[in-house]
């Protein structure tokens, strides 16, 4: 049983389900989801990351659709006000404090 507000995404299945702690497996929000990686790796006090220099996609950021972003530093998840994300890039309101760890975005939308 998921956690409230967990997000489980299927691959086989392609589906997106939301978890409300209770319901076994989550509440289906969205069938036939499209997901899209980029991951960079971090700089010292670098602030912002081109999709060009993304090792994963190099296709632009969505801009518009029912999708959601999530950002993670390392295996932290970042909070929205953590960052910005334009079509072509990542800025991230403060710098990483080290080099060379993984910084990933991922897309999910229908």
């Amino acid at each position: 049983t998921p956690s409230e507000g967990e997000i489980i995404l299927t691959t086989d299945e392609h589906k997106l389900y939301v978890g409300d702690g209770s319901t076994v497996g989550g509440i289906a929000v969205a069938a036939n989801f499209r997901s899209i990686e980029w991951e960079f790796t971090s700089v010292l006090n670098q602030t912002t990351y081109a999709v060009s220099a993304s090792t994963e996609s190099t296709e632009e950021f969505p801009s518009s659709g029912n999708g959601v972003f999530m950002v993670f530093y390392g295996s932290s998840k970042l909070k929205k006000s953590d960052y910005t994300i334009a079509s072509t890039s990542l800025a991230l309101k403060t710098a990483p404090l080290e080099a060379g760890h993984p910084i990933t975005v991922i897309y999910v939308g229908v």
